[in-house]
């Protein structure tokens, strides 16, 4: 059987890291749960104490930066399929059978999944979801045009994490630039060939919520758009024009979005925040050394 682990990086949300623990351990106790630790306090340390998963390992870790952070601990993360789960997340019961079945294929190298709301929104409240109702198998350059996963709901075979040169330190939560790791794997595993499979009952719940009143709405989509100005510029640099052009679509979509939604209003708003965000990024990616082995920004720490 393939061993599966559970790749959980978290900082400083010891209640979110318990429910996303108490999901695992009611979905599948023999799953191997690996906590990628970067909290400036013992006090998610003292979560586990409470968690009955035998095969739990605690990595207490001096970087910051979920990508940096698995690069770093890489040769002691076990598995042979790893499955990313965001710590303000809860797996269903079907999640670890779900996994293993797919990853009985030696055809797929990656496995994505749905990211689901765990209840309605309430006024003011804004939570990053994918929800898609088909299975779906993306390959070519086309692809790369759409969407196919999100970062917590993603499933890798430990070889092919490696295949499409891993993950990018600067990419992602606790990241120079804080979005789009995800997309970014996905692009490179397209661009490696890799074979991907999209699967509806591969299902998380994502309890982020973020509220527009305290601004950390805003701050979370400036981020995801701050990361995708980024892997353009990164793309720019290493004449990925495929991903040149899946990056600027995005953006001239957002832009079209927000023209829309103006001519609704009928009023003279200022611009969305988010494409100030995606050219921040793009500027900071351009003056970012790249390495062309491995598509990803160089660690310059």
């Amino acid at each position: 059987m393939t061993t599966l682990t559970a790749l959980l990086a978290t900082r400083n949300r010891p209640d979110d890291l318990r429910r996303c623990l108490q999901s695992l351990e009611a979905a599948d106790r023999m799953t191997t749960v690996c906590v990628l630790d970067q909290s400036d306090s013992d006090e998610s340390a003292r979560v586990l104490a409470g968690i009955d998963l035998p095969n739990l390992q605690w990595l207490r870790c001096e970087t910051r930066g979920r990508s940096r952070t698995i690069i770093r601990y890489w040769d002691q993360i076990p598995g042979e399929v790893l499955a990313i789960v965001d710590d303000d997340c809860t797996v269903t019961a079907e999640w670890p059978s779900v996994i293993r079945g797919h990853f009985a294929d030696e055809r797929v190298d990656l496995l994505l999944g749905q990211l689901l709301a765990p209840r309605a929104l309430e006024e003011g409240e804004q939570l990053t979801t994918w929800v898609r109702g088909r299975a779906t198998e993306p390959h070519g350059r086309r692809a790369r045009f759409g969407g196919h996963g999100i970062g917590g709901a993603m499933a890798w075979r430990r070889d092919a994490v490696v295949r499409v040169g891993g993950f990018d330190p600067l990419l992602g939560p606790g990241a120079r630039f804080p979005g789009n790791d995800d997309f970014d794997m996905v692009a490179r595993a397209l661009r490696a060939g890799l074979g991907i499979r999209f699967e509806p009952a591969y299902a998380v719940y994502h309890w982020g919520f973020r509220h527009e009143a305290d601004g950390s709405a805003a701050r979370l989509l400036a981020g995801y758009a701050n990361g995708r100005g980024a892997t353009m510029a990164k793309s720019l640099k290493t004449a990925d024009w495929v991903g040149v052009a899946a990056d600027l679509r995005c953006f001239f979509i957002r832009l079209a979005g927000h023209r829309r939604f103006l001519r609704r209003a009928q009023t003279m708003q200022p611009a969305h925040g988010w494409h100030q965000a995606f050219l921040s990024g793009f500027t900071s990616g351009l003056r970012s050394p790249v390495d062309r082995r491995t598509g990803c920004f160089r660690d310059d720490r």
